[in-house]
């Protein structure tokens, strides 16, 4: 971004968009705005406000992650495989429901949960407080996209004052931009991070929403980034409409999904991330149990299962409150992450990700994805998995 309101805590191609230096800002000096890729970064809006105090470097958490002496491999947290016993929150969750579960417990304490939700629109995904079951159902299921954080942190800390229970969900940047932004661990506070592959543009979705209203000739009603329709190892991407017509494609054959899987489409960041590994400062770490089949066959019926890092006293307390709502067991860490590589590492960066951005505004979309996201040549082995998972073998 060629703009010298820019603010350059740490460069450009390490800012997570978390928000926190935003929050941070006790004269309301910075703005998140979103560059020529779509992705947002801080910008100093007004310079005259700034009084140099520096807390919005303070609340970087790239900054603090750069500066902290590293992991010395003693802090390991435990492994589970959970779902939830209800089978309609099951199927409505990503993987076992086991984020209901949680937030239930936090809830029922007369406490409030934070997460990711789409926006009105469609067009965007935005991080709400609800307080509610009802308002939970929106924090459900996972959104490929960016968030955007907007006030929540301060939202949080207010509650925390007041003595109330907070459950903060995001990915693992925004949990750390949280934890920066308060300088200090809160009793009442529990935060769950997931299992990031790395967050796409949400210009790059704009563009998608369009291009498939444009070919349905109605507007967007609904959307599922991960709709079990397909069942849960093979999920699909499933979109209505106002004129009642409905298209679910599988994540393969999906454009969207495609470029997402394809790792063309990801924030800059997201292709050396600060925050990747076991050890992490969330009090539980929620994901897929990809691989159930070996690890756990009797539970391997493709409804999907959670798999669970549990990496304080916090998150075991809470996780504990929820175990007779799910059925549980410890897995083997080792066998879990073999299964789960995006945990620990991040993506690779394509060499045509560059191009697929300068090119997103001057190519029809379809035409964009087939040529920088092009679909891999179907090998022998990829050919037999989907027969044999087609007749319940796999």
């Amino acid at each position: 971004m060629e703009d010298d309101r820019y603010m350059n805590i740490v460069p450009k191609d390490d800012c997570t968009g978390c928000g926190a230096c935003c929050a941070g800002c006790p004269v309301d000096a910075i703005r998140m705005e979103p560059d020529e890729e779509g992705f947002a970064y801080p910008v100093m809006v007004d310079k005259s406000l700034c009084t140099n105090c520096g807390r919005c470097a303070r609340a970087c958490p790239v900054r603090r992650a750069k500066t902290a002496p590293p992991e010395d491999g003693t802090r390991q947290p435990a492994f589970y495989a959970a779902s939830a016993q209800d089978e309609t929150v099951r199927y409505a969750s990503t993987s076992g429901g086991v984020f209901t579960l949680l937030s239930r417990q936090v809830l029922a304490a007369g406490g409030a949960v934070f997460g990711a939700a789409l926006s009105e629109d469609l067009r965007r995904v935005e991080h709400i407080c609800v307080e509610d079951e009802t308002g939970l159902e929106r924090l459900r299921k996972s959104k490929y996209m960016q968030s955007s954080t907007g006030g929540c942190y301060r939202q949080v800390e207010a509650l925390l004052r007041a003595g109330r229970q907070v459950l903060f969900s995001g990915t693992a940047c925004q949990i750390e931009g949280l934890k920066s932004y308060l300088g200090r661990d809160h009793e009442g506070l529990y935060c769950a991070d997931v299992f990031c592959f790395g967050v796409p543009s949400p210009k790059l979705w704009e563009r998608y929403v369009q291009y498939r209203e444009e070919k349905a000739g109605a507007a967007l009603r609904s959307v599922t980034f991960r709709d079990k329709v397909s069942g849960w190892t093979n999920y699909s991407l499933t979109m209505a409409f106002d004129d009642g017509a409905v298209r679910s494609e599988t994540q393969g054959e999906d454009l969207y999904m495609r470029a997402f899987l394809q790792r063309v489409a990801l924030r800059p960041s997201c292709y050396h991330c600060a925050f990747k590994g076991t050890c992490r400062e969330a009090d539980v770490t929620l994901g897929d149990l990809w691989g159930a089949g070996e690890i756990l066959p009797e539970w391997d019926d493709d409804k999907g299962v959670s798999l669970l890092l549990v990496h304080s006293g916090k998150g075991q307390a809470l996780f504990e409150q929820a175990k007779g709502h799910c059925r549980w067991q410890a897995v083997d860490g080792e066998a879990a992450l073999a299964h789960n590589p995006m945990a620990v590492r991040s993506a690779i960066r394509p060499p045509q990700r560059d191009e697929l951005f300068l090119a997103l505004d001057r190519m029809p979309f379809d035409e964009l994805v087939e040529k920088y996201a092009r679909k891999p040549e179907d090998s022998w082995k990829r050919k037999l998995w989907r027969a044999l998972h087609r007749r319940g073998i796999v």
